[in-house]
C-alpha cells in the first residue's frame, strides 16, 4: 500500500525582506536652471557669479537668442579658456536624441529623448511631404478636423514655413530634399512688402487669431530660411 505523498508547506522566509509596492508615480526634480530661463539682470548676475564680467551675458544672450547655438565652439569672441565652463553652466543639456529612426526613404523620422531626469519621450516626423499642395506650400486648414478643416484651402504662411523647418531638420540631407527646396521657394516668394508672412487661423472666436498666426508664421517663416542656410547672420 502507497502512502500518499504530503503536499508541501510553503511560508514566507523570516529572512525574505518584504517587496515594496510603489503606486504612486515616481516624483521627478525641476530641470537645471537653463540660461533661457533668466531675466537680463539675472544673466548678468550669473555670468558674475562664475567670476566673468558682466558684459559676457549680453554675448551669450547673442550667441543663443540670435545665433542660436550654446556650442561652445561657436562662441569664438569668448575667451578659448571660458567657453567650455560657461556653455556647461549656462546651457545644461535639457534633452537629447539617444535613437533615431527612418523609414519611407527619410520622410518618416522616430527619435527617441532622454530628459534632463533621464525620462524618456519619442517625437515622429511623418508623411509632411506626402501633404505638400503643387504650388510647394502646405495648408493648415488641410491638417484640421471640423468645420475649419478644408483639404482644398490654399496654402498659408504658417503651415509652409512650419513643415519647411521640420523636413529640413527633421531628416538627413533635408536641405537638398525636393520637398524642402520647393518650399523654400514659396516661402521666398510669399513675403509681404513688410517683411510678414500672413497667417490663417482656425480659431473663429476671436479677431486677434489671425494676428497671432501672422506673427507665429513670421517668426517660423524666418527660422526655417536660418536653419536651411539661407540667410547667414552676421
Amino acid at each position: 500500500m502507497k502512502t500518499p505523498l504530503a503536499q508541501p508547506v510553503v511560508r514566507p522566509s523570516d529572512e525574505t525582506p518584504a517587496i515594496p509596492l510603489q503606486m504612486a508615480p515616481k516624483r521627478r526634480g525641476k530641470p537645471p536652471r537653463h540660461f533661457a530661463d533668466l531675466t537680463p539682470e539675472e544673466r548678468v548676475a550669473s555670468v558674475v557669479e562664475a567670476g566673468e564680467p558682466a558684459f559676457r551675458a549680453k554675448q551669450l544672450a547673442t550667441h543663443y537668442f540670435t545665433h542660436y547655438t550654446s556650442d561652445p565652439a561657436k562662441m569664438t569672441d569668448l575667451p578659448a579658456k571660458s567657453r567650455d565652463a560657461l556653455a556647461t553652466t549656462m546651457f545644461p543639456e535639457l534633452m537629447r536624441p539617444t535613437r533615431k529612426l527612418e523609414a519611407d526613404g527619410g520622410t518618416t523620422v522616430k527619435t527617441l529623448w532622454h530628459l534632463f531626469d533621464e525620462a524618456k519621450v519619442e517625437s515622429v516626423v511623418t508623411d509632411l511631404a506626402a501633404r505638400q499642395r503643387d504650388d510647394g506650400g502646405f495648408s493648415l486648414r488641410s491638417w484640421g478636423q471640423g468645420d475649419p478643416a478644408d483639404d482644398d484651402a490654399a496654402s498659408d504662411g504658417y503651415a509652409p514655413s512650419l513643415a519647411t523647418l521640420a523636413l529640413c531638420k527633421g531628416q538627413t540631407g533635408g536641405v537638398a530634399k525636393p520637398e524642402v527646396r520647393k518650399a523654400l521657394t514659396w516661402i521666398a516668394q510669399h513675403q509681404k512688402a513688410d517683411g510678414s508672412w500672413p497667417g490663417v487661423s482656425t480659431n473663429t472666436e476671436t479677431s486677434r487669431a489671425k494676428t497671432f498666426m501672422t506673427d507665429a508664421a513670421t517668426s517660423y517663416a524666418t527660422l526655417a530660411l536660418i536653419e536651411c542656410g539661407q540667410v547667414k547672420i552676421q
